[in-house]
């Protein structure tokens, strides 16, 4: 591998993080149905998780910009009904089982697992790397993205400003082509 991008990652699931996944994995737990028999055990656990993940994912500048109530009706929230429409549409695409899995091996992430530790295992690395931060990233903040550039090699840091959180990588495309495309495709002079 000559390069390497990593974008608003870490190389070792943080406290914070799994703590994240725990609470998400408890309101799985919560539902009544989930442990039964049948796929569709623990939805309203997972319409719950997922909800609680987006507060995380998204962080309140990006709910403050898309979800402002468009009315003076304080029987329907806006951002209510972003809220059990993404629950709604994660049933859909998974089931709670499935969902728990993925949270509880979100949770043993760890590249230097067996490898000497964090450090040890990125100093191995000799791609040349791009990571790249977001500035309202509560998942992996931008201190969190700054130490891992520091521990690999040969890294260089940007950082995208983005008030939509830790998906700020799926919103913020021209910020992050004008940083990849010179990595990626270099000129040369």
């Amino acid at each position: 591998i000559g390069k390497l991008v990593l974008i608003a990652t870490a190389a070792k699931a943080s406290p914070w993080s799994i703590a994240i996944d725990e609470t998400q994995r408890m309101a799985i737990e919560a539902d009544s149905t989930f442990g039964e028999p049948y796929a569709t055990a623990g939805m309203k656990g997972l319409a719950a998780a997922r909800a609680i993940g987006l507060l995380s994912y998204r962080g309140p500048e990006g709910y403050d910009l898309s979800q402002q109530d468009e009315s003076d009706d304080f029987s329907s929230h806006r951002a209510c009904t972003y809220q059990q429409y993404q629950g709604e549409k994660l049933c859909r695409r998974y089931n709670a089982y499935s969902y728990y899995k993925i949270l509880n091996a979100f949770d043993t992430h760890d590249v230097g697992y067996q490898r000497g530790g964090v450090a040890a295992a990125l100093q191995r690395i000799t791609a040349e790397c791009l990571v790249v931060g977001i500035s309202t990233d509560i998942i992996f903040t931008v201190p969190e993205m700054q130490a891992l550039h520091r521990m690999l090699p040969r890294s260089t840091y940007h950082q995208i400003d983005s008030p939509f959180g830790h998906d700020g990588f799926l919103v913020e495309h021209e910020q992050l082509n004008r940083i990849l495309n010179p990595f990626i495709h270099p000129t040369h002079e």
